[in-house]
């Protein structure tokens, strides 16, 4: 069918004059004045049948010189609208929104027709009053909005996504995609390189996201050619957390299940593998966004890993994590393991050995048993995420023996009180995510021990301002996040 479609597409006009390219994007603007005179032209309808039905007209009774005016001037802007539209859609158009386009092209092209036929039954009905020629104009009218809601509905659609109008409503949290992913044997793997911006993770974001999110067209107000799209002016705004890929926004949606609406990039092929993995090194590093047209070769520094305590004792990342041949073969046999159950697991980045896995995909199907699946992952299990499962407190008393881990996912899970005393073993625990949990001021106090903790998020927890507080007199080095 969109072979069909292509033949009455307008060619992709590269290189737009501004005058020319500035009348497209008017088209945003232009589109609602339509719009606002279909509404004058109901209320004077609903006027006209208020009153016949006080007995204060006639039913037949002819448009006014004043309707007939409003219509003109809506018709000429339903035909400037339609005008500039084309344009807009000539110089902006996706591949991945041509359907859409389509109806909401031509959907608008019928309102416009539609709008003229009233202009000439309103005409007719002036010159020539009668019931019939009254009846034609309103059914007109009535036709002529219902193609406006359509293709405004459409253009909604192409700006917003298929669910802009019950999206708010749903809580669509799509599970994160499960990709086999081939292992490279460290002795094969390339040496370890530095992520750099302008020549890896710009070309990344240009392919894949500027269609979108660029500088001709900002979906959902988001422009992601500039660093303020990206880091935000504060921690609503931010899809990227730097030095933290697991709450950065981007790396979710493009980790999401392709058939999720919230999948980035939207109605795209997903990204590959070795492009998560750049962008996810990247963001780890620090996100440093340093790009020239021309004439800088320095490469983007690492951030320091060497944190400056309150105390004057320094925190300095733990070395790589290196596993012997044996213990490879092992960690290998638990991520086949894992990948038949159903569960996320992956290398975090082909240079190195430490592990990453993810339940949250199976949601509540996810119980204490499972866990014994990461049997095996114990010296290299990094990253754990276990958001949405069925895991308990009891189950938490099995994660004692993974001394590596780093990241810990808990949130939307019944976890309690009484799970967080089990989590004080894990000492090398950074960032312990609570989100939507039961846990309360009092509960949290058991994590006083944990000396490398740095950042623990409490959202929609049980925690008040004043228990955070407390907390946090105790352990000045955590950033603790509540959401207010």
């Amino acid at each position: 069918m969109m072979s069909m479609f292509a033949t009455i597409e307008p060619s992709i006009w590269t290189d737009p004059s501004p005058w020319l390219h500035a009348f497209g994007r008017a088209h945003v603007v232009l589109v609602h004045f339509p719009i606002a005179i279909l509404i004058i032209m109901v209320l004077f309808e609903v006027g006209s049948i208020l009153g016949r039905l006080l007995g204060r007209g006639s039913v037949a009774a002819p448009p006014t010189n004043t309707v007939i005016s409003l219509l003109w001037i809506g018709l000429i802007a339903a035909i400037i609208t339609a005008g500039s539209g084309w344009v807009y859609a000539a110089i902006d158009l996706s591949d991945d929104s041509r359907e859409l386009l389509f109806f909401h092209r031509w959907i608008g092209i019928s309102a416009t027709s539609a709008a003229l036929a009233a202009v000439i039954a309103a005409i007719v009905a002036c010159r020539k009053p009668s019931h019939r020629a009254r009846s034609v104009y309103r059914l007109l009218m009535v036709l002529c909005a219902g193609l406006i809601a359509a293709t405004g509905h459409f253009g909604g659609m192409l700006v917003h996504g298929a669910d802009h109008l019950v999206g708010p409503f749903t809580n669509d949290v799509a599970p994160p995609i499960i990709e086999l992913v081939q292992i490279t044997p460290a002795d094969e793997a390339p040496k370890p390189e530095l992520v750099v911006f302008q020549t890896q993770v710009w070309p990344i974001l240009e392919q894949n996201c500027f269609k979108c999110h660029g500088p001709l067209r900002q979906r959902a107000d988001l422009r992601l050619d500039q660093p303020s799209g990206l880091f935000g002016s504060n921690d609503d705004e931010a899809i990227i957390v730097p030095g933290d890929s697991l709450s950065s926004e981007l790396v979710r949606r493009i980790t999401l299940a392709p058939d999720s609406k919230q999948r980035m990039p939207r109605k795209a092929e997903p990204l590959t593998e070795k492009e998560i993995q750049t962008l996810i090194a990247w963001i780890e590093q620090g996100a440093n966004w340093e790009y020239e047209v021309v004439g800088k070769t320095d490469p983007i520094e690492l951030p320091n890993t060497t944190v400056e305590l309150t105390n004057q004792q320094e925190y300095v990342d733990p070395k790589p994590i290196v596993l012997t041949p044996r213990q490879r073969q092992v960690r290998d046999d638990a991520i086949v393991r894992l990948r038949e159950r159903g569960v996320h697991a992956a290398l975090i980045a082909i240079d190195g050995d430490a592990i990453e896995v993810s339940f949250s995909a199976l949601g509540e199907k996810v119980t204490d048993s499972d866990l014994t699946l990461l049997e095996g992952l114990e010296s290299s299990l990094v990253w754990l995420d276990l958001s949405t499962t069925g895991i308990s407190d009891d189950g938490l008393k099995q994660l004692s023996s993974y001394g590596q881990l780093k990241r810990l996912g808990l949130q939307q899970t019944g976890i309690t009180d009484a799970g967080l005393e089990n989590l004080v073993k894990l000492k090398t625990l950074e960032v312990l995510n609570l989100h939507s949990t039961t846990v309360t001021n009092e509960g949290i106090q058991a994590l006083r021990p944990m000396n490398n903790l740095r950042r623990l998020y409490l959202w929609k927890t049980k925690v008040t301002l004043t228990g955070a507080a407390n907390l946090r007199a105790g352990m000045p080095n955590v950033d603790i996040n509540v959401g207010q």
